[in-house]
């Protein structure tokens, strides 16, 4: 008994609580555009998750972020992002 209560312990101080699961993961989709005589243009979405499993409790939480990325090192023109698009987010 006594050998179990400091084994649980010991566990519940290293953090190895097997009760909660708290994982984050980024993914990336991009496409590029090239319009040629060095015009290109990378856009993408940015995909940032965080979640947490409690037993039977699941929650999570995504943020999508777009860019545009231009090789001149411009803003990319806004006809570029509504002609073409972001790509889709990758789950």
């Amino acid at each position: 008994m006594v050998l179990a209560l400091a084994f649980a312990l010991a566990l519940s101080v290293a953090g190895c609580d097997e009760d909660d699961d708290d994982y984050s993961y980024v993914s990336e989709n991009c496409t590029g555009v090239d319009l040629g005589e060095d015009e290109r243009y990378d856009l993408c979405c940015t995909l940032r998750c965080e979640g947490e499993s409690d037993w039977d409790d699941y929650h999570e939480e995504c943020r999508a972020d777009y860019t545009c990325t231009a090789s001149t090192g411009d803003t990319c023109p806004h006809e570029i992002i509504e002609f073409y698009g972001y790509p889709e987010c990758i789950y």
